[in-house]
């Protein structure tokens, strides 16, 4: 089974988004270990729209929203989503009508 930056990797080549692999793949790779850290179970939706935009969306189980740190310099972690942030051209999140929340980024 393909990780999810092969995934999103495979898709953009498939769809000639190629110049777009570094940073989607970043992203992907953020908003899914943001998932498993928060979640037992993650579901992974990735999609090209009609303005060729890649679209990635992770679904967990767990509540409340993300938000940005502030990690101090020396912190390890805490820098995902501003990771997001500075790469996707847009991202958020919404609760799930059945439990959980979907985060979602979009480049392009």
């Amino acid at each position: 089974m393909p990780t999810g930056r092969e995934l999103v990797r495979a898709m953009l080549e498939e769809c000639g988004l190629e110049p777009l692999t570094d940073d989607a793949t970043l992203i992907t790779a953020e908003l899914l270990g943001n998932a498993i850290r928060h979640g037992e179970d993650v579901v992974l939706l990735v999609y090209v729209d009609r303005e060729r935009k890649l679209n990635v969306q992770v679904w967990d189980p767990g509540p409340g929203e993300p938000r940005v740190g502030a990690p101090e310099e020396l912190d390890e972690g805490g820098r995902g989503l501003m990771l997001v942030e500075a790469l996707a051209d847009e991202w958020g999140s919404m609760p799930d009508v059945l439990g959980g929340k979907v985060v979602w980024a979009r480049v392009g």
